[in-house]
């Protein structure tokens, strides 16, 4: 089994510079591999509070194929997001997803062995680095879409026996 971190938290909570610090400070030991919904938001009109099942389909597929990479790759993969935080994003969005996108992640669990770093920020902190493109009366809703996530996260976690460690930051 390959073993992997994988980094779940909001937007903004410093998962990327984490990862990303650690990768570049142990450059022989770790690879980091930046979430998938980034990539696809930055290809797409996007926002995060609008359901969007298409863009859910995208992300799976691709992160799907990313991990044939993640198999191969030599070093410690450090993923953020990774399947756990996409059926997150689905509970808050796209929950018909769900029983089809929890198949998914149990049968990619016979490969890997994911160990969990959730990087949490308060309400506070997250209002002053919300990048959303949201109207500026919906951001206690986006903090209620979060916090689906951040449950259904920490449920996976717990349903799949994945050990996990929480940082604030």
């Amino acid at each position: 089994m390959k073993t992997i971190y994988v980094f779940n938290g909001r937007h903004g909570a410093g998962k990327t510079t984490l990862a990303k610090n650690l990768a570049e400070r142990y450059p022989d030991i770790f690879a980091f591999y930046p979430e998938i919904g980034r990539q696809v938001r930055e290809e797409v009109s996007y926002n995060v509070l609008q359901s969007g099942m298409d863009f859910d389909i995208e992300v799976m597929r691709r992160e799907l194929k990313r991990d044939h990479n993640l198999l191969t790759e030599t070093k410690i993969p450090l993923v953020e997001t990774w399947h756990i935080g996409n059926i997150g994003y689905l509970a808050a969005r796209s929950p018909d997803l769900i029983p089809e996108y929890t198949t998914y992640l149990r049968e990619q669990l016979r490969f890997f062995k994911p160990r969990a770093i959730f990087v949490e920020i308060s309400d506070d902190v997250f209002r002053s680095r919300i990048t959303e493109r949201i109207k500026p009366d919906q951001v206690n809703q986006l903090i209620e879409f979060y916090d689906i996530i951040t449950q259904t996260t920490r449920q996976l976690y717990s349903d799949f026996n994945i050990p996990f460690i929480t940082i604030n930051n």
